[in-house]
């Protein structure tokens, strides 16, 4: 019996169900929904860029302050629809068993685009953020897919 695939989460208020999610995606799920609600809440990324000062009055300050709260936005989904079907078992659980091989495509798409174009086009900021957000998310998904045992999206 795999120890991660049993572990399991109550929190104390009645209204919570118990939450049924392997310890690396209860943690991704939890930091992707406060790291979400903090962008589309503030519309500012957590960190200080050091290439450009741009005015917050520019269009492009205003601009980007959209995309961060977008970013939020879709980040929060991602989190909150993984703690929603939390009380499903995870041997039930058709989403987490399907986002396996999504996020490994996509974490594979990230670093492979690197590799590819290498630092051209990106600045300094936005190369790290990818190689940080690919090697996050290959370890992550690897990390769930052994867990799982699983590796092509499928419930038994």
């Amino acid at each position: 019996m795999n120890y991660y695939a049993h572990i399991k989460r109550t929190f104390a208020m009645s209204s919570f169900r118990e939450i049924d999610l392997p310890t690396p995606i209860l943690v991704q799920a939890v930091g992707f929904t406060g790291f979400g609600l903090y962008l589309t809440i503030f519309r500012r990324m957590t960190w200080r860029s050091q290439s450009t000062t741009i005015s917050p009055q520019t269009p492009l300050a205003l601009r980007n302050h959209d995309t961060t709260s977008i970013l939020g936005t879709a980040c929060t989904a991602l989190g909150l629809a993984y703690l929603r079907t939390s009380y499903v078992p995870i041997s039930e659980n058709q989403m987490l068993h399907a986002s396996v091989p999504v996020r490994l495509f996509i974490s594979v798409l990230f670093l492979g685009r690197l590799l590819v174009t290498g630092r051209e086009g990106f600045s300094q900021e936005g190369y790290w953020e990818h190689v940080g957000l690919g090697i996050f998310d290959f370890l992550g998904t690897s990390w769930i897919g052994a867990v799982l045992g699983r590796w092509d999206g499928r419930v038994d």
